[in-house]
């Protein structure tokens, strides 16, 4: 439905007995400026003691058109505005931010506050209106517009105080990249919110492919692509980041894995790619009994003492 308001919930277990065992916890809300018909935060930002969100939206459109569901009746709207929150316990003074350009956010693949310059920094994959109508059959049969689709990757400096400051997002990659389009990154979760963290991972789309076709390594203090895997003929999904079995902050932050279900379109079928995160050398490939369509975001475990799992959410 419409509406002004927008907030910050935690999800917690209910007590037996309730219905559902999953219960609602306000920690912050906020009204807009206008009512609008908002889009749930797909890839909120918490740092050690804030809360941001990109606050996204759908707007109508008309319905002679060829989509369905939905999308046949709304489309999503590109904004700037901001959701900014102090983390319990802190005061809650919510604060509406508007940046220095509009776009849709599609995922966070970082964020840390810079307390020496009094900002949170945000590394993020911005996208056009035009996103979600880019999944439908009659799209995918068809070169990917990869320009029409996707912003430049941003980043993003989001003020610690100011009821009205400015949210300054610039180009994330150095101009020597060109304009490399990607989307789905993810990290080494133990580093995951942190100012030490150096390689976000994500898959890309080369220019006049269908899809995405290939997965590169980020080094986000140097603002570069460092790392390419691609194949002839392949396309790729979200490359999960298995951490090593003695990955800790203290070890080599690429320590790990990257793992991809590709879809190889000669031989028609799917295989499980391990990646060195290191290297981008080929561990081993596995071929699936069936093909698996594309997906995203999962999560990886690892076995540690006795029957118990490690598990990392991905992004």
């Amino acid at each position: 439905p419409l509406s002004r308001n927008i907030c910050f919930s935690r999800l917690l277990e209910a007590k037996s007995g309730s219905n559902g065992n999953l219960k609602l916890q306000t920690i912050a809300s906020v009204k807009l400026d206008k009512s609008v018909l908002l889009q749930h935060s797909h890839s909120p930002c918490i740092t050690e003691n804030f809360l941001v969100s990109k606050v996204d939206r759908f707007t109508f459109r008309n319905p002679l058109n060829n989509r369905t569901g939905l999308l046949k009746f709304a489309k999503q709207a590109m904004s700037n505005e901001w959701m900014v929150t102090p983390r319990p316990p802190h005061s809650p003074t919510t604060r509406i931010l508007r940046s220095n350009m509009s776009f849709v956010n599609n995922h966070f693949s970082n964020c840390f506050e810079d307390k020496q310059n009094k900002r949170i920094v945000i590394d993020l994959v911005g996208v056009t209106d035009r996103y979600l109508d880019s999944y439908f059959l009659n799209e995918l049969q068809n070169t990917a517009q990869w320009e029409a689709t996707f912003t430049p990757a941003q980043r993003c400096y989001v003020p610690l105080e100011g009821s009205d400051a400015e949210v300054s997002c610039e180009k994330l990659l150095d101009a020597g990249e060109g304009e490399l389009f990607f989307d789905y990154p993810t990290f080494n979760p133990r580093w995951k919110s942190s100012s030490s963290s150096q390689y976000v991972y994500a898959i890309a789309g080369k220019a006049g492919s269908k899809w995405f076709d290939s997965i590169i390594k980020i080094n986000s203090k140097t603002r570069s692509v460092v790392k390419t895997w691609s194949s002839k003929d392949t396309y790729v999904t979200e490359a999960s980041f298995v951490p090593g079995p003695h990955n800790e902050m203290t070890k080599d932050e690429d320590d790990g894995w990257l793992v991809s279900v590709i879809y190889t379109k000669g031989s028609n079928s799917s295989q499980l790619l391990f990646l060195d995160a290191k290297t981008f050398e080929t561990v081993s490939t596995h071929d699936l009994l069936e093909i698996i369509p594309f997906h995203a975001h999962g999560v990886s475990c690892l076995p540690t003492e006795g029957d118990k799992k490690k598990c990392y959410a991905n992004p």
